[in-house]
């Protein structure tokens, strides 16, 4: 991934940038910076959901939103994929297999096999929530997992992960980022999330980038 002065105004002043940015194929990449010098809009920008006012991106040699969009895959933003605290981890699965299922195939019923097929993948060693807990009774590093685990059902090579600082406890945000690094690992993709603070003690490897509030670029 290849930015050169990027940056986006909107109709209030300017959200971020111009900045240059450079991400390597592969681990996880940490955007560091304060609430509300556009880290969001940032990582949205990489992702393809929004598009930059000024300056060129390019993401595995592709230029075009669109094509970036494809490629990529988002979780943990507000607003955008939060999932609804009074259904079940059963109802956002099976919702999720009917969203990438041919209208033509039988999907039958939502079981433990079919759990196992969509969070396996993300939760690796740790335990999967119960199909029948709702989603606001699971913990927040669950929720992010689930998240994650639906987000990444095409296994797009790119992963953006907004506020992995939403798992309040460090222990637990060191986990989800240990599992975040071994699908890195797995599968050669790559991963990139935002943080106001250093990673907690525990964390994987990580490239972290600050996000300045000025015009700087990044340091």
């Amino acid at each position: 991934m290849r930015a050169r002065g990027l940056g986006l105004v909107g109709d209030h002043g300017r959200v971020f940038g111009p900045l240059d940015l450079d991400i390597d194929r592969g681990g996880i990449t940490v955007l560091r910076g304060h609430p509300g010098n556009g880290r969001t809009c940032l990582l949205l920008t990489l992702a393809g959901r929004m598009a930059p006012t000024e300056g060129r991106l390019e993401v595995l040699g592709h230029t075009g939103s669109r094509e970036i969009f494809t490629r990529s895959a988002i979780a943990g933003f507000s607003g955008i994929d939060e999932l609804d605290p009074a259904v079940t981890v059963r109802t956002v699965v099976a919702e999720q297999r009917a969203w990438m299922s041919p209208w033509w195939r039988p999907r039958g019923r939502t079981g433990p096999a079919q759990l196992e097929e969509l969070l396996g993948p993300v939760y690796g060693d740790l335990r999967l929530p119960g199909l029948r807990t709702y989603i606001g009774d699971l913990t927040e590093l669950d929720r992010l997992l689930l998240r994650i685990a639906l987000a990444r059902y095409e296994g797009t090579p790119i992963l953006v992960v907004d506020d992995i600082e939403q798992v309040r406890v460090p222990a637990e945000r060191a986990r989800a980022l240990q599992r975040l690094a071994e699908i890195a690992d797995a599968d050669q993709s790559t991963v990139i999330l935002s943080s106001v603070d250093s990673l907690p003690a525990g964390s994987p490897e990580h490239h972290m980038v600050t996000v300045p509030a000025t015009k700087e670029g990044l340091a």
